[in-house]
């Protein structure tokens, strides 16, 4: 069973994260199925809040879909999402 490391995570406050559509009503939805990822939950966060946080007109969501995971995908998921208001778990 992976390990969660989340003390070299960012914090959500690290990105230009909005979760609602701004102005221009720009408004993008990633939605990620992930089964026995734990480790790589945060890393594909960190990419797509570095690339999507890139673009101050957009506002975006990461949506993880945990599809029935053995090891800690969901836990990863929760911890991200408990500090980041546009990431969502399923």
């Amino acid at each position: 069973m992976a390990t969660i490391d989340s003390q070299n995570w960012p914090s959500g406050d690290e990105h230009n994260q909005k979760t609602a559509p701004n102005a221009s009503g720009s408004f993008v939805s990633v939605v990620v199925p992930a089964f026995n990822e734990a480790p790589n939950i945060p890393l594909l966060w960190r990419r797509v809040a570095d690339v999507l946080g890139g673009f101050p007109q957009l506002s975006w969501e990461l949506i993880f879909v945990d599809d029935g995971s053995r090891d800690d995908t969901w836990k990863a998921i929760c911890l991200i999402s408990s500090e980041d208001p546009a990431v969502k778990g399923v």
